[in-house]
């Protein structure tokens, strides 16, 4: 029983004021370092230690004595005490919802400034944020059962939910060591300002909208780039190296595509991909080309990549498309 091993080693309480304090604010940290220009730590940082100072503040005269008194044994009924023990039991069920969010607006907006989602599109982290909140619902439903009655926790059962944290932390560890930053400075004030937002592009870009004649010209430009200088098969590219190339801004072919074009840079840029995709698998000139040599040529980094965002466009598999047109042939 959990009770029965802290009394034996009430010291580890100590670690457990420093670990769920910070646990949470260091997983939203990490998430708001690497998507920013800096890529380190700032000073409004520091207000994600504030629920460390409380719980540390709180519990500072069971600190005192924890080398020698079970923390179950041990009782406090100042106000300030309550408070520390909501925010140690509370904060990183907080945290977690807090990285959730901040995780989906920063995914929703990556498709405004690249044409492709590997190694930017934080998916890892986030299949890594929803395996923790089912730890978290387990561990909630566990103590539940138990405070009623229905089912006592067998001694396992702490040794099954350490064996996940720290499975968990080494998951963080090894995909976090080798995540790059996401953004250069050039292009991410523009970009988490717009990924914080949940407003409408015509709202978004409402007090700095280009002029229609100037939205029009670069919608020309862009198209052009498209089709007549066959950018997309580049499969790097992003919406900052196509800025460079027409001498304006991300922030104004952002505005263009999302207002004038009704589409994110992602989609804009995937559609002639597909298309030259398209081509070549109906193409009797490529009908011994293999697929991923096809996917690769049309600008596309990856299988994942290429079957989804085909799909998506075209109902079919790229294999199912070449079958239908080697039969029409």
């Amino acid at each position: 029983h959990d009770s029965e091993f802290y009394a034996l080693n009430p010291w580890l309480v100590v670690i457990d004021f420093f670990f769920w304090p910070l646990f949470g604010p260091m997983l939203f940290l990490y998430i708001d370092v690497i998507t920013s220009k800096t890529q380190k730590f700032e000073k409004k940082h520091a207000f994600h230690f504030l629920p460390l100072v409380i719980v540390l503040i709180g519990f500072y005269d069971y600190i005192k004595i924890s080398g020698t008194t079970a923390y179950f044994d041990y009782s406090n009924n100042t106000l300030f005490y309550k408070i520390s023990s909501y925010v140690w039991h509370l904060i990183t069920h907080v945290y977690f919802v807090a990285c959730i969010i901040k995780l989906h607006l920063f995914r929703r907006s990556v498709k405004n400034y690249f044409s492709y989602t590997e190694n930017v599109d934080l998916k890892w982290l986030m299949v890594l944020t929803y395996g923790y909140g089912a730890f978290i619902l387990a561990s909630v439903v566990m103590a539940l059962t138990n405070v009623f009655g229905v089912v006592m926790s067998q001694p396992f059962m702490t040794e099954l939910f350490c064996l996940i944290i720290v499975l968990y932390l080494f998951g963080i560890g090894y995909y976090g060591f080798k995540q790059r930053g996401i953004f250069d400075a050039k292009e991410v004030s523009s970009i988490r300002s717009e990924s914080k937002s949940v407003l409408k592009p015509k709202k978004l870009y409402a007090k700095s909208r280009l002029a229609d004649d100037e939205m029009n010209e670069l919608a020309e430009a862009l198209i052009k780039e498209m089709e007549v200088n066959e950018a997309y098969l580049d499969y790097s590219l992003d919406i900052r190296m196509l800025a460079e190339k027409l001498d304006t801004t991300t922030y104004k072919i952002s505005q263009t595509l999302n207002i004038l074009l009704k589409k994110n840079f992602f989609d804009f840029v995937n559609e002639y991909r597909v298309e030259f995709a398209k081509k070549c698998l109906s193409s009797p000139e490529y009908d011994h080309e293999k697929i991923m040599s096809i996917a690769y040529d049309s600008g596309f980094k990856s299988k994942t990549s290429f079957y989804s965002v085909f799909k998506k466009y075209t109902d079919l598999t790229p294999v199912a498309y070449r079958e239908k047109y080697r039969e029409i042939i």
